[in-house]
């Protein structure tokens, strides 16, 4: 996968209504990170099928019932080693008994250590 970077100079307010105003083609994924414009292409049918595999073997093999999602923005303690506060991941597995997972906006979920 190739994503394509647009540093810009312009002051925040007007970068992010340009970013807001972007048509991204279908399937593709347009970010916003540290005053850059990252455009990028849907994965290829090799990275799905991979994803998918790990999947079914993961709730195949678990002990506890779990729930998955896919491409899910996470919001994480930085600090140290973690500079950024956030990740995204091709995939999130989160034991369904801790509800980790919930319908909240619908790609944002916050991950705490327990």
């Amino acid at each position: 996968m190739t994503a394509m970077a647009y540093e810009s100079h312009l002051p925040e307010d007007v970068l992010l209504e340009g970013f807001l105003a972007l048509r991204t083609p279908d399937g593709f994924r347009a970010e916003l990170i540290d005053g850059e414009i990252i455009v990028s292409p849907p994965p290829g049918g090799h990275h799905e099928r991979a994803i998918s595999r790990i999947v079914r073997q993961v709730m195949r093999m678990s002990q506890a019932e779990m729930d998955f999602s896919g491409n899910r923005v996470l919001v994480l303690p930085s600090g140290g080693s973690c500079p950024k506060n956030h990740a995204i991941p091709d995939g999130v597995f989160a034991p369904v008994a801790l509800d980790l997972l919930p319908m909240r906006p619908p790609t944002c979920a916050r991950m705490v250590s327990r």
